[in-house]
């Protein structure tokens, strides 16, 4: 039995400090992983934020004035990735953006929110389809009201909440009412990145928000009034091979903690060690 006490000790040791990484990491209802008002930046680029590779190249993407505004001038697509955000072992999160139409070529243009996707290109898109004529691809009939403020161009606020992993309703605030729009099924979203697809239309987009969980009445945390990025603080955009890992601002260090634990349960194993040979 004695044998064993040093090597129960050095679990218990183990558990504890996993215990105290547990605690520091788990993110808060509410709590924003990521927030970025275009405002704050001058260049997408210093942002963080990448083009796909299949964007078309007949296009206009950049940040000017307190928005980031996206110009297609053909039928293609532009694929705007933001940075990966840290969304930890949470699949409840939500997704909320500001946005408007500024000029629309074609009635099916549309600005298209990625819940997820992967690569340069981008693949493996799973998106929501918001068309300049007031409809939402899949979703039930928008309110007369909500439809109009689309399709004239005024700002309209989107939250989107993934709960389980699963999308199935969205939220719109225009002209200070808001609306609600069921999906006629449930669809499953995968952790990627986030984003947003546009085509046949000009788009600008004022900031964008990625919130833990889904029943929150306020947002909190480092990144509920600071952007991610800024002129004087920018971040390089990640490359296909590496991702732009966002977490919130450091509060301690896990691995010296953890280190301390390691650490103390030696002492106690070596202090068990000269009391055994005395």
């Amino acid at each position: 039995m004695k044998k064993l006490f040093p090597i129960v000790l050095v679990f218990m040791l183990i558990l504890s400090a996993a215990g105290v990484y547990a605690m520091d990491s788990e993110k808060l209802v509410g709590e924003v992983l990521y927030h970025q008002d275009f405002g704050d930046i001058s260049d997408y680029s210093s942002g963080g934020i990448r083009l796909g590779t299949s964007s078309s190249e007949n296009s206009l993407v950049r940040c000017e004035g307190d928005s980031l505004e996206v110009h297609t001038y053909d039928k293609g697509r532009v694929y705007v990735i933001l940075p990966e955000a840290e969304k930890g072992d949470s699949d409840s999160y939500t997704i909320e953006f500001s946005f408007r139409f500024t000029d629309i070529h074609s009635e099916n243009g549309f600005i298209a929110p990625i819940l997820t996707c992967r690569g340069c290109e981008p693949a493996n898109i799973t998106s929501v389809t918001i068309r300049a004529d007031g409809t939402v691809d899949e979703f039930s009939p928008l309110d007369d009201e909500l439809k109009a403020a689309i399709s004239s161009g005024r700002t309209i606020h989107v939250k989107i909440p993934v709960k389980g992993g699963m999308m199935y309703k969205i939220l719109f605030t225009a002209d200070g009412k808001e609306y609600t729009a069921e999906r006629n099924n449930l669809i499953s979203v995968s952790k990627g990145n986030i984003g947003f697809t546009v085509r046949n239309t000009n788009v600008e987009v004022d900031e964008v928000y990625l919130v833990n969980g889904t029943d929150y009445s306020a947002k909190s945390g480092y990144y509920a009034d600071n952007s991610f990025a800024r002129d004087d603080a920018p971040v390089a955009a990640a490359n296909c091979q590496q991702s732009a890992e966002i977490t919130a601002p450091p509060t301690g260090d896990n691995t010296m903690l953890i280190a301390v634990f390691a650490g103390a349960a030696l002492i106690g194993i070596a202090a068990l060690a000269l009391m055994k040979k005395r």
